[in-house]
């Protein structure tokens, strides 16, 4: 975290308006570039953190090693496989991470055997494992008031493990602070400081300790501990960006928003002064806020050796082979039946459709009266009078005439076309006559036919009752639309004055229906309340007795489950692209009003709208509020005392 920059530090800090998301550089557990050949009496210097564990030599300028206390036990993937101590970095590695483990709680170092292990991997790292003991001073640094336990069992390691002469255990604020105030110009002694009453405020990994050092003394009894530390602020800069932008959740990782917490989070000298500016001044949000580029998932790939792209060349010059000889077959034999399926694929317009039923209806009634004439004499004579014909003559010379016209109908249409005409047609008669067949006269497999007639019947009725329902709706909102342009000819500016009527209309509906439906996701509310309501009513009626199980038989049966859901997808669609129109339609009418209305917001009022950047995203008041909860735990929902009321106590 970095201090709130001030005057021209902070206009140029504050220039830099985009930041990439990157992954921390990958580290090892020590530096090739330092030596690890101390002199003769260096003391051994471990600063035991938390999130990072420093050692060196109290000669160098820089620690050697650095990095995690982490702790792993298991089998040298690269070894005789036999199980070793893995710490830092080499912890973290694929084979081992499994059962990796810290030896601290908070900032207390609480297990002893992890403790020991991370110790000896630091001396094996530091070069001094071959030494039979290790004569030179150690100098660890420890929290404010570490437990006599934990000291205790650091003693034992340094004086029984590794017989060393001396330690020095410390902490590290204080350490700090008498190396940042050590006056070597008067007597040279370490007890000599600039400062001798100070109040030191050190804020660590996990944790914040005031420290008071009154007349050069450290007095632990008026130290305060507060808990928490540069851990939480990322926690809860993480847990806002992946609220706020869950699109990018998955690249929004702790070990990245810690990078970035480092980078662009900063102390305001005044929290609620400094939101209220970023409420009020435009300017000073849009200087303040960082736009947070999202790398690309696609990283640099090794392409292929040309051995390997030639193995693949060939492989697909032979699948190629084989789906070509595969296509020339489906060819071939496609070929033999490409003119019958030709007249299959061709439908019958409805005018052929009606055309060749009349010609087999009246062929089928002419047939059906010849028949008569063995059977039913009289019938015979009576349905040929009735026909207008005075022989039989008559009745033969009208049925060739009309096999001639289905002859002729079928050189037309062709025989498949023709065939398939006349099976609809069969098919038809033998279902109407089954329909008008009384239920008394047929047999059960006879019924069951009938009810599935009626039921195709009354689906294609109905589908063409909603047809004819689309073609109405479809007149009426091509008569609604040339009213529209009558109006907008006869009196333009009324008509904008509705059109933006309208607009604003919509869009207060839409509003309010995002907000209910926001709402519904809060058990208290009034709306989560109406749908248990809702639910309720379909189990058990207010009156008590039992609904009867025709639920669905009407049409408004189905209007419960709008009301629990408390919208309608399609609906909403239909709304948006209604909304965009109307838009336009102002834009092109009155582009000065538009241009005025649709300007791009500033300030905060952009924290209202949803950034349109498909791998951005802004921040502005977490750069400043995922630090303040050192100051103010409680804005995180933390019971627990600030810097500021600890510093006052």
């Amino acid at each position: 975290m970095v201090r709130e920059p001030n005057g021209a530090a902070a206009d140029e800090a504050k220039k830099k308006r985009q930041v990439v998301l990157r992954d921390p550089e990958p580290l090892l557990n020590s530096d090739p570039s330092k030596s690890l050949n101390p002199r003769n009496g260096d003391a051994v210097v471990i600063d035991v953190g938390s999130s990072e564990l420093r050692a060196g030599f109290s000669s160098a300028d820089a620690p050697t090693l650095r990095y995690p206390p982490l702790v792993s036990r298991a089998r040298d993937p690269g070894g005789d496989g036999r199980r070793k101590n893995f710490v830092g970095y080499e912890a973290l590695h694929t084979s081992v991470r499994s059962g990796v483990r810290s030896p601290f709680e908070a900032n207390i170092p609480f297990n002893a055997t992890l403790l020991e292990r991370l110790l000896d991997g630091t001396i094996v790292a530091l070069g001094l494992a071959n030494e039979k003991k290790i004569d030179r001073p150690f100098v660890l640094t420890e929290p404010p008031c570490q437990m006599n336990n934990s000291r205790a069992f650091i003693m034992e390691v340094l004086f029984e493990g590794y017989q060393a002469p001396s330690v020095c255990l410390g902490v590290d604020g204080l350490f700090s602070y008498m190396y940042n105030m050590y006056s070597s110009a008067s007597t040279g002694s370490l007890s000599q400081f600039k400062d001798r009453n100070a109040l030191i405020v050190s804020s660590s990994f996990r944790a914040t300790h005031v420290l008071p050092l009154v007349n050069g003394r450290f007095h632990a009894a008026c130290a305060k501990r507060i808990n928490v530390g540069g851990d939480h602020a990322t926690e809860v800069l993480a847990r806002r960006l992946r609220l706020l932008y869950p699109i990018f959740a998955p690249a929004l990782s702790y070990d990245r928003v810690n990078k970035l917490r480092e980078e662009i989070c900063y102390f305001s000298s005044n929290y609620e002064k400094e939101l209220n500016r970023l409420q009020t001044d435009p300017d000073y949000f849009d200087q303040v806020e960082t736009a947070i580029e999202i790398p690309s998932q696609e990283g640099t790939k090794i392409g292929p050796s040309p051995e390997e792209l030639e193995r693949q060349r060939k492989l697909r010059a032979e699948a190629g082979q084989r789906l070509h000889d595969m296509m020339a077959a489906r060819r071939k034999a496609k070929a033999t039946t490409e003119v019958a399926l030709k007249e299959v694929e061709r439908k019958l317009t409805s005018e052929e459709v009606h055309r060749v039923e009349s010609l087999l209806s009246e062929l089928d009634e002419l047939e059906t009266i010849s028949d008569l004439k063995t059977a039913y004499e009289d019938d015979y004579y009576m349905n040929l009078s009735r026909r207008g014909f005075k022989q039989t003559k008559d009745l033969e010379d009208a049925v060739g005439k009309k096999e001639a016209e289905i002859l002729s109908l079928k050189e037309e249409l062709g025989e498949g076309l023709l065939a398939q005409a006349k099976e609809k047609w069969k098919k038809r008669k033998f279902e109407d006559a089954l329909l008008e067949t009384p239920d008394a006269l047929l047999t059960p497999d006879q019924l069951k036919e009938k009810r599935k007639v009626k039921s195709i019947r009354g689906a294609a009725e109905a589908r063409e009752r909603v047809k004819l329902q689309k073609e109405e709706e479809r007149q009426k909102v091509e008569a609604a639309e040339a009213e529209l342009r009558r109006q907008k000819e006869q009196d333009p500016d009324g008509y904008l004055r509705r059109r933006i009527k309208e607009r604003d209309d919509l869009l207060q509906r839409i509003k309010k229906r995002k907000a209910a439906r926001e709402a519904g996701s809060d058990r208290r509310s009034q709306a989560a309340r109406n749908r248990m309501r809702l639910i309720a009513q379909q189990i058990m009626p207010e009156n008590g007795k039992k609904m009867p199980d025709n639920f669905g038989m009407r049409d408004e049966d189905w209007n419960v489950y709008h009301d629990m859901q408390g919208g309608d997808t399609e609906e909403e669609e239909q709304e948006e692209k209604y909304l965009a129109g109307l838009k336009a339609e102002i834009f092109e009418l009155a582009p000065h009003i538009a241009a005025v209305e649709e300007a791009e917001s500033r300030g905060a009022e952009k924290l209202y709208y949803p950034i349109e950047r498909s791998n951005e995203l802004d921040i502005c008041l977490d750069r400043i509020r995922s630090t303040e909860i050192i100051w103010q735990p409680s804005i995180v929902g933390l019971d627990q005392a600030g810097l500021g009321e600890s510093i006052d106590l």
